[in-house]
């Protein structure tokens, strides 16, 4: 049965109750209408829903690249080479310091008890130690036009540690016994956290290699 039949039937039964049937008619039709638009207000309301979240998600999506695509550091050839140079003389003399600095106390603790092993260590140590402090500090110096700001303070801090070591070893070492025993581990502890530091320059210095790009 076709829309237009079963309009004719209705409207036949309509018109059979007479005036009564117009009114029914109308409000029928008005109560048609206002359901209708309430569940289009509804379904509109739901799609704006979905589409605010949709913009939503790609406008996170937008930052997210234009955040990576910001970190991207383009740079000459020359400029790459130099700040490569610097790089790899500050880690190169970062990492002789680590080495020396942990050199200059037995690695097995069990020798600390053992004094003539320290004024030993002392004796082949301590001015090489004060040397690669130097040396350090020498390279970090004539590096810092060339490397990221955050670079040089996570070196900058290695260095600090490194320095408040060998004050606290040049304080308290006696070179006819040795080290009180009661420092002897915090320079173990001191030791840890200079080896963190080093690692946390090293990290920062890697993050920034992998957003330098050469300009062509």
């Amino acid at each position: 049965m076709l829309w237009e039949d079963i309009l004719k039937i209705v409207a036949t039964c309509i018109a059979s109750v007479g005036g009564a049937g117009a009114i029914i008619w109308a409000l029928s039709s008005f109560f048609g209408k206002m359901w209708a638009n309430k569940i289009l207000e509804k379904q509109k309301a739901e799609y704006q829903k979905d589409i605010e979240e949709y913009k939503n998600a790609l406008s996170c999506e937008l930052e997210a690249v234009k955040a990576t695509n910001e970190k991207l550091t383009y740079i000459s050839k020359v400029q790459y080479d130099i700040e490569i140079d610097a790089i790899k003389n500050i880690t190169q003399s970062s990492h002789r310091l680590l080495l020396t600095c942990f050199s200059i106390l037995p690695f097995e603790k069990s020798l600390l008890q053992n004094q003539a092993e320290l004024i030993a260590r002392h004796d082949s140590y301590y001015d090489h130690f004060i040397t690669c402090m130097n040396t350090f500090m020498d390279v970090y110096g004539s590096s810092l036009a060339f490397i990221e700001e955050d670079i040089a303070r996570q070196f900058m801090k290695f260095i600090t540690l490194c320095r408040e070591q060998f004050e606290l070893y040049d304080r308290v070492f006696d070179p006819k016994r040795g080290l009180p025993q009661a420092y002897l581990e915090t320079f173990y502890q001191n030791d840890s956290v200079i080896e963190s530091a080093h690692n946390a320059a090293i990290r920062a210095t890697k993050e920034h290699l992998k957003e330098i790009k050469v300009a062509e």
